[in-house]
């Protein structure tokens, strides 16, 4: 089954504009559907699945609470959060039509704010029409999205109000390279879509991955230029893959070089595991980001979340490295 793995700062549901929301009942359902989604990693792998049914549960409280008040913009803003539940949880046509209905009352919102939100529900739909396979509708809606960006880009900034304009700016640009990357020859080709975070903090790169029966028969390309996987020694790098784990992708940060053995053009592709000081470097993810950590002594806490050398923030994930990416010419 095709994925697309999507870091907070790139999720439809949570980067709605929720300012227009009179309804105290549904502002406060949508703010917990987002903070459930956000905070869903810290789960243990295994106990992944139940923040999703938690999500899809405050969805549909936040559907029926805004329908028995006739609030459409609640509707739509709740048909956005529940196709983005429906598309992780692999119901792609449940997913389809709750896209639709949300587009469709977004388009007759007349305010210029509600550009932002009508462009996240066209992003939607082209992330659900490509992973359907479905390239002519998929390029479609993310020409929508870039176009309906765009024009939320000129209201933020004539608002003054330029940390939303930024975010508009970068999410049009990471729509373009994924319309780039499925009008590529192989672009529907591909088992993983994943954002590759950028060194200067810019959007993403679009990495695909399309899984074989091994590693030798699976392949990566970033940006369309093609990588060969070098799996570093590690027992844990073969489950990855294969199982359908999540995967992430990192730049190496300059300092980590010489110890991973990579070069300047490298990346490191990254599994979820559990902690493992053989390791010189851990990617942590926190709702702000991801940070690189040297390797150190691990303590949870009573609660069981894994502390690093008395880090406060919040830990939503640890990434370990499995294999390098090596352009291959």
């Amino acid at each position: 089954m095709k994925a697309i793995h999507l870091k907070p700062a790139l999720r439809p549901s949570l980067l709605l504009c929720l300012e227009s929301i009179r309804e105290a009942a549904v502002l406060d359902l949508l703010r917990t559907f987002q903070e459930t989604v956000r905070l869903g990693r810290s789960e243990p792998v295994e106990a992944q699945r139940a923040p999703w049914q938690r999500a899809e549960r405050v969805a549909r409280e936040a559907l029926e609470a805004a329908r028995a008040r006739r609030f459409s913009l609640g509707e739509a803003l709740s048909l956005v959060c529940l196709s983005e539940v429906q598309r992780e949880t692999g119901r792609l046509g449940p997913a389809l039509q709750s896209a639709r209905e949300a587009y469709h009352i977004l388009q007759r919102q007349p305010p210029m704010l509600q550009r932002h939100n009508e462009a996240l529900a066209a992003y939607n739909l082209g992330l659900l029409h490509h992973l359907l396979g479905n390239r002519p509708e998929a390029l479609n809606w993310y020409d929508t999205a870039c176009r309906l960006f765009g024009l939320a880009r000129e209201y933020w900034s004539v608002h003054n109000r330029p940390d939303e304009a930024r975010k508009c700016r970068e999410l049009e640009r990471w729509v373009s390279r994924l319309s780039r990357t499925l009008a590529s020859p192989n672009g529907e080709n591909f088992s993983l879509l994943i954002p590759v975070p950028t060194p200067d903090g810019g959007p993403p790169l679009v990495a695909c991955v399309r899984m074989g029966p091994s590693w030798k028969e699976s392949s990566v390309s970033i940006d369309g230029e093609p990588y060969r996987i070098l799996l570093l020694p590690t027992s844990q790098a073969r489950e990855v893959l294969p199982t359908g784990r999540d995967c992430q992708i990192f730049p190496i940060p300059e300092e980590a070089r010489q110890r991973m053995g990579g070069g300047e053009r490298d990346y490191l592709l990254c599994g979820p595991f559990p902690p493992d000081p053989s390791l010189p470097y851990l990617i942590v993810e926190t709702p702000e980001g991801d940070e690189y950590v040297p390797t150190a002594k691990f303590q949870r806490d009573p609660s069981g979340r894994v502390e690093i050398e008395g880090r406060a923030a919040t830990v939503i994930g640890f990434y370990s490295p499995f294999a390098l990416l090596r352009p291959a010419s």
